[in-house]
């Protein structure tokens, strides 16, 4: 059975040309899609498969104003708030983090494996979290909080 399976590069088995040509194609067929809902944001109008017309922000207003779109409120003041929050973010990890980092590669102290541990905790995904809380506390799932 070991031997069905065998070891080697994809570029040794199929060739470089294949192997780089079947990446290409899947590169553009997964950002396609995404360069074109990009440059059609900033096409004057949609005409076909394609945007045409002049290069124009008038959309981008649209959305970060908030007119002409309904909207009572606009995207603007959400957008500073959010990227404020996520430049605190970056400071605080990184004035905590790179200390942490530090320490644990260049040290040798009592609980460096807890330290790495607790460092690489907010890795772990959401639903883990929420599972475990939802086991540690069960009375939520009933109480209608979650």
């Amino acid at each position: 059975m070991a031997g069905r399976f065998r070891r080697g590069s994809l570029s040794a088995r199929f060739g470089r040309q294949a192997v780089t040509l079947v990446l290409a194609a899947t590169l553009a067929f997964l950002a396609l899609p995404v360069v074109l809902t990009f440059v059609s944001s900033f096409a004057a109008q949609w005409v076909g498969p394609l945007p045409s017309g002049f290069v124009t922000l008038q959309h981008w207003n649209d959305v970060i104003v908030g007119t002409d779109v309904g909207a009572d409120v606009s995207v603007g003041s959400s957008l500073a708030y959010s990227t404020g929050l996520a430049l605190a973010g970056v400071v605080i990890n990184l004035i905590v983090g790179v200390p942490i980092a530090y320490a644990v590669a260049r040290y040798d102290f009592w609980g460096r494996d807890w330290v790495n541990v607790f460092a690489i905790l907010p890795l772990a995904p959401g639903i883990i979290l929420g599972i475990a809380f939802l086991r540690t506390y069960p009375d939520l799932s009933t109480s209608g909080i979650a």
